[in-house]
């Protein structure tokens, strides 16, 4: 497979919702507090829960 294009990840919503599979917490993050990434054809999104410091993990 080849890329033509590249996404634009400043595109995307600012704000992301996440699950932590750790303690069950569920929390928005703000630009800034994850990271993303581009892989396999789709955005994979990191943060860290506030509530017990695990990294989790969402896709677009």
């Amino acid at each position: 497979m080849q890329i033509i294009k590249h996404g634009e990840p400043c595109a995307l919503p600012e704000v992301r919702t996440f699950d932590c599979s750790k303690c069950g917490c569920v929390f928005a993050a703000e630009r800034g507090e994850y990271e993303v990434e581009f892989w396999r054809n789709d955005y994979i999104y990191k943060a860290v829960c506030p509530e017990c410091g695990c990294k989790t993990v969402r896709r677009g």
